[in-house]
């Protein structure tokens, strides 16, 4: 792990091509959130391809235009999702409709991670 954030709604882990992101409980997760995704990608991803996985340990809810603005991140490459509940997996299919880059679920944080560093090795 390169570093780790304590943000007041989320906890980010961040890694050489990916960003773990554990959102607290009952959070709800709008666009002007995403200040700060893009922060995080200027950091330290500033000419590098980057994947993003949503680690989803809590309940908490999401405006769906906020992944309409984390699309616009150019060196984002990917979101995954990773959760265990059938909810969080009806949740994907609606939420990946908003993203214009590859979305997919994952029921394992390794399976998400292998996805993100063949998308990030395929596409630099």
């Amino acid at each position: 792990m390169v570093a780790a954030l304590t943000l007041d709604f989320c906890e980010v882990s961040i890694y050489d091509d990916h960003i773990v992101v554990v959102v607290n409980e009952g959070e709800l997760v709008t666009p002007d959130s995403n200040s700060y995704l893009k922060e995080i990608a200027s950091q330290y991803f500033p000419n590098r391809l980057f994947g993003y996985i949503s680690l989803r340990k809590h309940q908490y809810s999401v405006d769906p235009s906020t992944y309409l603005d984390t699309s616009k991140i150019e060196n984002i490459v990917a979101f995954a999702v990773v959760s265990h509940e059938g909810i969080g997996i009806n949740n994907v299919e609606v939420e990946k409709r908003f993203f214009t880059k590859p979305f997919k679920h994952f029921l394992k944080l390794s399976d998400a991670r292998s996805w993100l560093r063949e998308l990030t090795s395929i596409t630099s």
